[in-house]
């Protein structure tokens, strides 16, 4: 059963794993200057996520994990943790866990000397506790809630946004700043290891079970037939002559000569000036930096024989969401920028050489090579989009 509080994570104890002839044999003890070793790897665990922090490969696991998290799967699964919790069940589950907090608050001190006890004589209530916890958790087993977890989580693991959380999740594990966090957790586990003294405990074998979850392949595939290639290929030649054909109209010249002429106004020079701003902002030399790794990605990609579908929807893909969350913060509506950029367009809209643009755009628009350059645009995109083609 995949539950996605944390309190439901954790008891996936079972009452094997919480033997009453263990426990009753299990003593844990702190030294205080082991507590000072460890606190010191966690510190430089810290330290090294804070360094990190602005990395491109942590900057991309950051931006995919929020893209899944505002997935509508992701909030159906929060939808069925939220209903499961207040369920009757969910209450009894929840009650029993405090149980075992309860018992914990109670019993384990700190000695004289920083170190920490838990009594011998208290582990009975202990195993008691975990053992109803444990036993909840058998009840739901192939219950209802059981059901509805499982679907939840399986949409949410297939969806894109998954797949490039996968995708950067691997991308860091093996970048330089994966490796430098993997080091210091490493030796904050050796630490732990040292200095946390677990006494009278059995001989047990054991092992670090790492559960990973396999990437969802996409299974997009895009052919152009013979034919349809040869379709598609006397539409774009149509397409071209009837752009030609446009191009030498007065109307198309005169149209071409307002925009120019816009485009030297001092309210465009505005919209101009907000931009300037922008990239010179933090959130604009992001954007900058993810243009560039898009741009990198693609040429990464390219081959001889152009790009593959597993390219385009994988680190290209990724590398794009990225590029449209900049733009979707930048015109939020409670972002600065939003204000800025509509006040400048709507006052380069709205003067004497935008009106002018706009009317002769229609006259434009009127004449029959125009209409003929647009009929031979629509029919490029059918063909295209012709399944017999494509």
């Amino acid at each position: 059963m995949k539950f996605a509080t944390i309190a439901l994570f954790l008891g996936t104890i079972s009452a094997q794993e919480f033997d009453e002839e263990l426990i009753n044999e299990l003593k844990i003890s702190i030294s205080p200057a082991g507590e000072r070793a460890i606190e010191k790897e966690a510190k430089d665990v810290k330290m090294t996520m804070k360094k990190i922090a602005n990395s491109k490969p942590v900057r991309n696991l950051e931006a995919s994990l929020k893209r899944w998290a505002h997935t509508k799967e992701v909030h159906h699964l929060e939808a069925v943790d939220r209903a499961f919790l207040k369920s009757k069940a969910g209450q009894r589950l929840i009650a029993e866990w405090k149980d075992v907090g309860e018992v914990l608050k109670k019993n384990l001190h700190r000695q004289k000397d920083g170190s920490l006890h838990f009594d011998n004589k208290h582990v009975d209530n202990l195993s008691d506790e975990l053992d109803d916890v444990a036993d909840q958790y058998e009840s739901l087993d192939g219950g209802k809630w059981d059901k509805a977890y499982t679907r939840a989580w399986k949409k949410a693991l297939k969806t894109k946004q998954a797949q490039s959380v996968f995708r950067r999740a691997k991308a860091f594990k093996g970048s330089n700043e994966g490796k430098m966090l993997h080091k210091e957790m490493v030796e904050l586990k050796r630490s732990v290891k040292k200095n946390l003294k677990i006494t009278d405990m059995p001989d047990l074998d054991s092992s670090d079970d790492e559960e990973e979850f396999e990437e969802l392949a996409s299974t997009l595939k895009i052919k152009v037939t013979e034919e349809g290639q040869k379709k598609i290929e006397g539409e774009f030649k149509k397409f071209k002559v009837s752009e030609e054909k446009l191009i030498k109209t007065a109307a198309y010249k005169k149209f071409g000569a307002d925009i120019k002429a816009w485009l030297k106004t001092k309210e465009v020079q505005r919209i101009a000036n907000v931009e300037r701003a922008y990239y010179a902002s933090d959130e604009g030399q992001a954007l900058l930096k993810d243009w560039k790794a898009f741009g990198i990605a693609i040429k990464k990609a390219m081959k001889k024989d152009g790009i593959s579908n597993e390219e385009i929807n994988g680190e290209i893909q990724d590398e794009f969401d990225d590029v449209v969350d900049h733009y979707d913060k930048a015109f939020a509506s409670k972002n600065k920028w939003l204000p800025m950029y509509k006040k400048a367009w709507i006052e380069a809209l709205k003067n004497k050489e935008a009106e002018t643009a706009f009317a002769d755009n229609k006259k434009m628009e009127a004449t029959k090579e125009f209409k003929a350059h647009n009929k031979d645009w629509e029919a490029l995109l059918k063909s295209v989009m012709d399944k017999e083609n494509v």
